[in-house]
């Protein structure tokens, strides 16, 4: 998590701040130059929390390595979120009186304004708690980033909201007149705004801070490992001279197989239905599962086949992603028998597609190099239907609509030459 983020984080809040000033039904008309100073107080005072919050995190989990259920950062929390309020407190005063300045107002106006509004000091602080607490637990945990994300965001933006009621209940009449047509629902307004900023720093903040400390808990692990490869080899010349297989990192995958991150490609681990048309039948589609998961032996992504009908075709292998290239290969190697499916990087929900090549056996010792298009769509609810799906089905015309996607733009058979026609037959 880093100043690009940080700088991000800041501008999101002024964004969503003077949006809400401007559209939210039953706020009083404000002038540009007064909507503009509070949404960058308000934004940078967060910035100020989501700094603070980070601090305090990293550290806990640097000390905490592995421990789950250590008791959490709560002084140093404290301690920051006060200093994150007196940072608040100074940027209250300082923002408006540059504007005030200009316009000919004086320090007085502006120091009443502040005492007023200070019970907004509350929301940085609490956000500071907040986001400290969460990203100490969920920081370095591996979850999916939608459930990171999802987590962060409905944390926070309770916390918030809360903070937001409270300082609602604490500003006095005549500041809530100046913003809101009717000040009775003022306190509800406050909350859900304020709640809702919260639930979309918290989002933000978590997915990317927890994205950034696995890459660096992967980073250290392999720093960590290749500085204990260098002593082993320092140590043992005679050993290393003899050495075929280099040693590789637990958390990333050999050269051969892509040499990619663990955290790079954890969105892909999870459960595939993948289906493509029987070599028996190209009526019938032969459907089954595919588990994808991160093996810290092999060093690398693995797959493996599920409830397949046809069990004793069942397979499992390695998962080959080369840099930079929109396709991944998952590769079987078995006695010198090859299958290979290479399909695209799923994006978002979209599945992946692409080709399988392999050998088709319709019978006895018969064998036949066979290809045809292949789709793995992730499980999400429920698993459709598996086995050999034939017409009528309750999946198959989802499958067979799948599948006639995957040709031209994610795989194509070419054409051997045509004959070239005899010109002496034209006439």
């Amino acid at each position: 998590f880093g100043p690009d983020q940080w700088a991000t984080t800041i501008l999101l809040v002024i964004l969503l701040s003077v949006g809400m000033m401007v559209f939210m039904p039953g706020m009083q008309p404000i002038e540009a130059r007064k909507v503009l100073t509070i949404a960058i107080t308000f934004g940078v005072s967060i910035g100020f929390a989501v700094l603070g919050a980070i601090v305090v995190a990293q550290r806990f989990i640097e000390r905490q390595e592995g421990d789950r259920l250590a008791f959490p950062p709560v002084a140093e929390l404290i301690l920051a979120a006060l200093m994150v309020a007196g940072l608040s407190i100074a940027v209250r005063i300082g923002i408006p009186l540059v504007p005030a300045l200009m316009q000919g107002g004086g320090f007085q106006d502006v120091l009443n304004n502040f005492v007023e509004r200070l019970p907004g000091v509350i929301t940085p602080f609490t956000c500071t708690i907040s986001l400290g607490l969460l990203c100490s637990y969920l920081g370095s945990m591996d979850w999916r980033w939608y459930r990171v994300l999802g987590v962060g965001a409905l944390g926070n933006g309770l916390a918030l909201m809360g903070a937001g009621w409270l300082v609602g209940h604490l500003f006095g009449g005549t500041v809530l007149a100046q913003f809101y047509q009717n000040p009775e629902n003022a306190v509800r307004i406050i909350a859900l705004s304020t709640g809702a900023t919260g639930f979309v720093v918290g989002a933000m903040v978590l997915a990317m801070f927890n994205k950034s400390e696995r890459v660096r808990r992967d980073t250290a692990e392999r720093a960590a490992e290749d500085q204990h490869t260098d002593l082993r080899l320092r140590t043992a010349p005679s050993l290393a001279e003899h050495l075929d297989v280099p040693l590789s990192s637990r958390s990333e995958a050999a050269d051969d197989l892509g040499r990619y991150a663990r955290a790079s490609v954890d969105a892909l681990e999870g459960r595939y239905v993948c289906f493509r048309p029987a070599f028996s039948s190209a009526d019938v589609i032969n459907a089954y599962l595919v588990s994808v998961h991160w093996d810290e032996a092999a060093s690398s992504l693995m797959f493996e086949e599920r409830e397949r009908i046809d069990a004793g075709h069942t397979q499992k292998g390695r998962v080959y992603i080369p840099d930079g290239r929109p396709f991944m290969s998952f590769v079987t190697v078995e006695k010198g028998a090859i299958r290979l499916i290479m399909v695209s990087r799923p994006e978002g929900s979209e599945p992946a597609r692409g080709l399988v090549t392999t050998l088709s056996n319709p019978g006895g010792a018969h064998f036949t190099p066979a290809s045809a298009p292949i789709v793995l769509r992730r499980v999400v609810d429920h698993t459709p239907q598996l086995g050999f799906v034939r017409p009528g089905a309750p999946d198959y015309e989802t499958y067979r609509r799948e599948l006639e996607m995957v040709m031209p733009a994610f795989g194509f058979f070419a054409k051997g030459p045509q004959p070239i026609p005899d010109e002496s037959q034209r006439d």
